[in-house]
């Protein structure tokens, strides 16, 4: 029955007799019972040439006319003693292709060629990349928690158990830099965000647990940012509160109220007068008024580069840049004990329009109305589109706030996002048709150039032609020049 077979188990019979009794036998039966012949009898030949190299013998030159056949682009190798080499080897290190064993027989990539997912032989030129178990076609980008990860190139890496530095070396992982806003910063480096101090550590930053104050913004055209970070916009002509929770008028710690003070023909805000119970902040200076009722708050004043700052005993700060802005900050004790214009203080923006009968509403109007200091003002009501007001001001608008999204804030972009900040910007230099221009331009670029600084970004973007700061040589009526109808 045996000569009755392929010529293969003639071959088979051939190369193996005289060497073991045991491999002849085993290859005789396996052939002649198995429907795929002739790959049963290389199976056996492979196993008795392996029992072979296990006894320092090696064989080659047994496949020239049996069990030569590899699928395209590999080649037969009788001497095979690591891992084969492939295309996610480049990518992710396996460490236990370090280590070698007893050569084996088979079909390899060869002449530096790496083996690609499908089973083909490429250059490493054409293999992919691997990204958390995925493959990254070569020349793509990935995205991986705000950090840009270059296009996939094969190559030289680093030994196992180390990373890639930014100078071109090798480093443990510990002594990785951190990131901070698409900066490096060395291992044990420290950064300051808000009142916090971090410090790089294993590649994570490690910050301090204070609870920094708490920031409510009213700048320019009656632009609002709540304590709990909600943005708004109204503008009305009487008299509102900003920050008290208390029907009695005598009760609360403080109290702070607002009045704007229009100009322009479509009614834009160019100053603002900001009252409590001992002072009144209007026309660049302040006034001290007698309190008449509760307990005296003591205060200090300080000025903070063109900022003037009120720091009361009681834990709130007052940052006024003697125009259109300011800056209310309050100690944590407050959180959830404040209502007004600027929100309840309890970390949701999503109740910040609460009115003076304590009932959140979705209404804009409606919220800032209830908040008149005297109920028989006129209320508020929806103003018209400055820029379609004033077409003709608009590019020059647009022109001059585009320096908001611009490269000389591009280091706080990815913190604080520029665009409501830029269309405020835009809106309120359109509106500014009757003077002021530099004002109401320059109060929309320094609350953005602020909200950087408060998120722990210091940009450098005033200029001699852009907001100069103003001395006392200078005279107090320099102005952006904007365009005239």
């Amino acid at each position: 029955r045996y000569l009755k077979r392929s010529t293969g188990d003639m071959i088979c019979c051939s190369v193996i007799a005289g060497f073991s009794l045991h491999f002849p036998k085993n290859c005789m039966f396996d052939t002649c019972n198995c429907a795929k012949s002739e790959e049963c009898m290389c199976a056996a030949l492979s196993s008795y040439v392996y029992a072979c190299a296990r006894q320092g013998i090696t064989l080659s030159g047994w496949r020239q006319n049996a069990c030569s056949n590899c699928p395209k682009t590999l080649s037969y190798s009788y001497s095979i003693s690591t891992c084969q080499q492939t295309c996610r080897s480049l990518s992710e290190h396996d460490i236990t292709c370090d280590i070698s064993f007893v050569p084996v027989d088979g079909c390899v990539c060869q002449n530096g060629t790496y083996l690609d997912d499908s089973g083909v032989c490429v250059l490493p030129t054409s293999c992919p990349c691997y990204y958390k178990g995925s493959a990254v076609p070569p020349g793509e980008v990935v995205h991986d928690n705000g950090a840009l990860c270059t296009s996939c190139v094969s190559g030289c890496v680093c030994p196992y158990g180390l990373v890639a530095d930014e100078k071109g070396g090798c480093i443990q992982a510990e002594d990785c830099p951190c990131i901070h806003n698409n900066e490096i910063f060395a291992a044990d480096s420290s950064i300051k965000v808000k009142c916090n101090t971090c410090k790089c550590v294993n590649r994570n930053w490690i910050c301090s647990g204070e609870t920094c104050l708490g920031t409510c913004t009213v700048y320019g055209d009656g632009h609002f940012l709540t304590f709990d970070n909600k943005g708004y916009n109204f503008n009305g002509d009487c008299e509102y509160t900003l920050d008290y929770c208390s029907s009695d008028s005598t009760a609360g710690t403080f109290r702070i109220i607002t009045q704007n003070i229009p100009c322009g023909s479509t009614g834009t805000t160019c100053s603002k007068s900001i009252k409590n119970y001992e002072l009144i902040l209007s026309d660049e200076k302040l006034d001290v008024v007698q309190r008449d009722v509760g307990e005296y708050v003591p205060y200090k004043l300080h000025q903070m580069g063109i900022y003037l700052v009120i720091e009361a005993a009681n834990g709130l700060v007052l940052v006024w840049d003697k125009k259109t802005t300011i800056f209310i900050k309050l100690e944590p004790t407050f959180q959830g004990k404040v209502c007004g214009l600027c929100g309840n203080y309890d970390g949701n923006a999503n109740n910040d329009f609460m009115t003076r009968s304590f009932s959140v509403v979705g209404d804009v109007l409606e919220f800032g109305n209830s908040w008149k200091l005297s109920p028989s003002c006129l209320d508020a009501a929806n103003l018209n589109d400055p820029c379609s007001s004033n077409p003709y001001r608009k590019s020059w608008a647009q022109r001059q706030c585009s320096i908001i999204t611009s490269e000389a804030f591009s280091t706080c972009h990815p913190l604080v996002d520029p665009v409501r900040y830029y269309d405020i910007c835009v809106n309120d230099a359109c509106a500014c048709d009757t003077g002021g221009d530099c004002e109401c331009f320059c109060t929309a670029v320094a609350s953005y150039a602020q909200a950087c600084s408060e998120a722990g970004v210091c940009v450098s973007w005033r200029s001699p032609n852009v907001c100069r700061e103003l001395n006392q040589s200078q005279p107090k009526t320099l102005r952006c020049v904007g365009p005239s109808k």
